[in-house]
């Protein structure tokens, strides 16, 4: 943060106040046991995560370490569906709906992948202002990292003109931090 000659009292006060509220999360973090916080979730009242402004998690091994800074790569806590409609397909997208969408997802990954117990299920149905027409979408949809029986995805819109409902379903785990792309091809084939 930058303090510049004009109030500068009241950025420092910003300033403080921010790097207190960081002392007080860090303190709570520091007072969890391994397992409380491995067991911590995120929790969301939307089936869809926020793709905008995704929770990243990192770890860093520093048993033994003498270093006073280390370096952590972040990954997105998310993972993100894109749409591909192939440029010779006569196939326009209006909605998409997914069934069995986890709200709630651990923090922090999990090895296996796996979801809370009583995890609420919700669907997503988005309906576009726009048709979607050939080409390419990124984030059309965010899921937070999960484990089901696969998750079932519809696509309505219109195939030479007349209404069509296509449907295929997502893998059974969901990776946080990974892409799943959903390509259409001309004809009646779709491929996941």
């Amino acid at each position: 943060m930058t303090i510049g000659h004009r109030k500068p009292q009241k950025q420092l006060k910003h300033l403080v106040f921010q790097v207190q509220r960081m002392r007080i999360i860090t303190q709570e973090i520091g007072r969890l046991k391994e397992n409380e916080l491995l067991a911590t979730t995120i929790l969301s009242a939307s089936p869809q995560a926020d793709g905008e402004k995704p929770v990243m998690t990192g770890k860093a091994d520093l048993t033994g370490s003498q270093e006073s800074t280390t370096q952590v790569l972040l990954t997105r806590a998310i993972a993100r569906v894109d749409l591909n409609i192939a440029d010779d397909a006569d196939i326009q997208i209006n909605r998409i709906s997914m069934d069995n969408i986890h709200c709630e997802a651990f923090l922090l990954p999990q090895n296996p992948v796996s979801s809370p117990s009583g995890a609420a299920l919700a669907k997503i149905d988005t309906t576009f202002n726009t048709p979607l027409k050939p080409g390419e979408y990124a984030g059309l949809v965010h899921l937070y990292e999960q484990v089901g029986d696969g998750i079932p995805v519809e696509l309505h819109g219109t195939l030479e003109g007349d209404p069509v409902t296509l449907s295929l379903a997502l893998p059974n785990t969901i990776h946080r931090n990974h892409i799943y792309k959903i390509k259409l091809f001309s004809g009646d084939s779709s491929n996941l």
